[in-house]
């Protein structure tokens, strides 16, 4: 069987634009307004697609086993480039 199977990558990809759409997209937003939302959506992305495919498709126990109070701060000094660039633009 080829890998990946035929349909995965594309409803991965569809899977992940539905969760920053609801998710991301609205908090930067609320946070930063809605035109540097964009720009911050891209960025962020990038940064947590890392995160999200060790904790939730490759399941790393290491990463599974983090807590929200366990990753906010661990991933905050990642994010905080990619908004500074943001707010600077």
């Amino acid at each position: 069987m080829p890998w990946p199977p035929a349909g995965l990558c594309t409803w991965a990809a569809e899977r992940m634009r539905e969760v920053f759409a609801a998710q991301v997209a609205p908090a930067l937003a609320a946070a930063l307004g809605p035109e540097r939302a964009a720009r911050a959506a891209g960025l962020v992305s990038a940064q947590l697609l890392g995160p999200a495919l060790t904790r939730y498709l490759l399941r790393l126990p290491a990463v599974t086993a983090l807590t929200p109070d366990d990753l906010v701060p661990a991933l905050a000094p990642a994010l905080a480039p990619a908004l500074a660039v943001t707010l600077a633009g």
